[in-house]
């Protein structure tokens, strides 16, 4: 009887380690030199972790710092798919947990009524006690992903995570770290903030310059355009330059009004044309230029049906 059972177990060991090597599958050793070696298991490592298999892509990393224990590139992808790896996990079961909090919250109402309604049933205090510790048991898994949120710097999550246990069952603890959460959002909105100004001033020198530039080249319909951007971006502060730009606008409407009438007088219609056209692309309402325009056309028109 005892030979027979040690023989069983021997059999059942060989099969083991039978089975075992059958399914391991070895790598084969790398023959080239240092460099090439150690772009292969990144390769094979990058093909893993592609394919989500994390823990191969880690396996692989492993195997060459045992080889080369001293290389920088193995030992920092080496932490970057472990940091992966850590997140991925912290993910799901959070995912899941936030399902099994919400779905506790949705029903409590009806178990409390439950529970109220039948308040003398053996049976009803049990599984209403089995669901508070349900309860409770979910709002501190809750409280401790909240905390490590905060460690890793997650605040969006940690607040969805510690207001929801906080929910489930209020504590001082959670309203603690939750304040603390808020206050650290405030003070995220105000660097924001603050950043934000100093790209504002930035990008307001950058367009009084080009504004200044523009103006000084007579390329007035460039400095309207820029104008117009520094009015969106600060818009009590562009009134001298507007001022300018008006007045040097009306200047150059007023000397290309009489330009196209000096050649017109001379008989050239289509340069003077040109002249009112470049004129009304700077002043589009001015009635002068609209009539001086109408008339150029209706003439070349009227003179190109005589030629015909």
């Amino acid at each position: 009887m005892m030979r027979g059972f040690v023989v069983f177990i021997l059999f059942l060991m060989v099969s083991v380690a039978l089975h075992g090597c059958a399914g391991f599958v070895k790598q084969p050793a790398c023959t080239g030199d240092r460099q090439e070696c150690i772009e292969q298991s990144l390769a094979r490592a990058q093909a893993y972790a592609e394919d989500k298999r994390l823990a191969k892509a880690i396996s692989e990393i492993q195997r060459a710092r045992d080889r080369f224990p001293d290389e920088p590139v193995l030992k920092e992808k080496f932490k970057q798919y472990e940091s992966l790896r850590r997140q991925i996990i912290f993910d799901n079961e959070l995912g899941l947990l936030l399902k099994r909090g919400r779905y506790l919250l949705a029903i409590r109402d009806n178990r409390e009524n439950l529970f109220y309604a039948r308040h003398d049933s053996y049976g009803s205090r049990r599984r209403y006690r089995e669901f508070e510790e349900a309860v409770e048991q979910t709002a501190t898994r809750l409280f401790k992903k909240g905390q490590q949120a905060i460690r890793d710097h997650q605040f969006e999550i940690a607040g969805r995570v510690l207001g929801l246990s906080n929910r489930l069952v209020p504590s001082t603890a959670a309203r603690n770290l939750l304040a603390e959460i808020h206050l650290h959002r405030q003070d995220l909105r105000i660097e924001t903030s603050r950043q934000e100004e100093a790209r504002n001033e930035e990008k307001w020198s950058i367009m009084a310059r080009d504004f200044n530039q523009a103006m000084e080249n007579g390329n007035l319909p460039a400095a309207r355009k820029i104008l117009a951007k520094m009015q969106a971006l600060k818009p009590g502060q562009v009134k001298d330059r507007r001022r300018r730009l008006e007045n040097r606008i009306d200047r150059e409407v007023e000397t290309l009004l009489e330009r196209g009438r000096f050649l017109y007088t001379r008989g050239d219609l289509q340069k003077a044309l040109k002249a009112w056209e470049q004129g009304l692309e700077l002043k589009p309402d001015d009635p002068k230029l609209q009539q001086n325009i109408r008339r150029a056309r209706t003439f070349l028109d009227n003179l190109d049906r005589w030629r015909n």
